[in-house]
């Protein structure tokens, strides 16, 4: 069920498989170079953003040697917050720079998803595999462009360059039409996290 609450009328999400020759016991995936793109404005303070944190220390858990991870953050203004670190080695800093994240200011999320992609282009020669950004919202940008365009220009974009873009819905103010357009793109895919 799809429970948005900002889009009452939406019932269902829907899931879509497909078939595959790849033999699932000698199938490996390439290693991940992540960049975490995540809105530390104001409306995401108590359990949206601990939501948040509870899914990226879940993710380090599953990161294996050659993924790498970086974290962006953005409130009034973007900032890099973990430069990118390679998993193997480093878990203890990883979780300490996830627990360090910290609520501020409004909610510039094109200027925060802008250095997300700055941080992923830079990465794109030093990627052992994939390169993907990972937005975690509430989907509320207040601040600088807030036109949808301006976010999908910067979707195309990525994505014509191999930077695949994961959106993560974060709460009860999350409205889905922004993140569904941005996450339409080749690559692109879109969850929900509920804090119900």
């Amino acid at each position: 069920p799809a429970a948005l609450p900002l889009r009452p009328d939406d019932q269902w999400f829907v899931g879509l498989g497909f078939a595959s020759a790849i033999d699932a016991e000698k199938y490996r995936t390439e290693p991940l170079s992540l960049i975490m793109v995540v809105d530390r404005s104001g409306s995401m303070s108590g359990e949206p953003m601990a939501h948040v944190k509870d899914a990226l220390h879940a993710l380090v858990g599953k990161l294996r040697k050659g993924d790498r991870i970086g974290i962006v953050t953005y409130g009034s203004v973007p900032m890099v917050h973990l430069e990118m670190t390679e998993f193997d080695g480093n878990s203890a800093k990883l979780h300490k720079a996830i627990d360090a994240i910290q609520i501020e200011g409004s909610t510039a999320m094109e200027a925060g998803l802008a250095k997300g992609y700055e941080l992923a282009e830079a990465e794109l020669p030093h990627s052992h595999g994939k390169t993907r950004l990972m937005l975690f919202t509430d989907e509320n940008p207040n601040v600088g462009n807030t036109n949808a365009h301006g976010f999908m220009a910067q979707a195309e974009a990525g994505s014509r360059k191999g930077i695949g873009l994961t959106t993560f819905g974060v709460g009860v103010h999350f409205d889905a039409q922004l993140a569904t357009r941005i996450s339409s793109v080749r690559g692109g895919n879109l969850f929900f996290i509920d804090t119900q």
